[in-house]
């Protein structure tokens, strides 16, 4: 488990985005895009997963503000004032995605709070397909509650108080 820098990430761009596709499905086009301008986000952090140099798993989020796609997104769904509350200046954890090989292994877990760990904010926040039991899961036994049940498809957006809870 490593961090990476702003340059790292970015020169690592292509393998992060193979291994979001392994993971998840097909990134779609824009996709690095999007990936590139959230490096560039005040208060970027990014951690790897690796073993003997292969690529594991990833996590990066950065500081969440007004004017960015996902908070208006968040903002419109739970109104300006719980926005203010808990959304504005939290860690927003962009992605996090383990090779599937790889995965329930804890690495998952170990990305999330290598990533927030030492963080300033008072809040991560990140959303998550609702129908993934294990995603949820370890989201809740890191104590994220749900903040909004249904932004868009499935997708349901998380808040968790920092440093994150430690399981049981």
């Amino acid at each position: 488990m490593r961090s990476l820098t702003v340059g790292e990430a970015t020169a690592r761009q292509d393998e992060l985005l193979a291994l979001e596709e392994r993971a998840s499905g097909p990134v779609g086009p824009g996709r690095a895009e999007i990936m590139a301008r959230h490096f560039r986000y005040a208060g970027f952090r990014a951690v790897v997963a690796e073993d003997a140099g292969r690529l594991l798993g990833f996590c990066y989020g950065y500081v969440s503000a007004p004017g960015q796609w996902w908070n208006g997104e968040v903002r419109r769904a739970i109104g300006e004032d719980r926005a203010r509350a808990v959304l504005d200046g939290a860690l927003e954890i962009a992605e996090l995605h383990v090779d599937p090989p790889a995965q329930h292994r804890g690495i998952g877990r170990s990305l999330l709070y290598a990533v927030t760990e030492g963080a300033r904010e008072r809040h991560a926040v990140l959303t998550t397909d609702g129908t993934n039991r294990r995603a949820r899961a370890l989201y809740g036994s890191a104590g994220f509650t749900v903040l909004h049940p249904t932004l868009w498809n499935r997708a349901v957006a998380m808040v968790a108080p920092l440093p994150l809870a430690v399981p049981s």
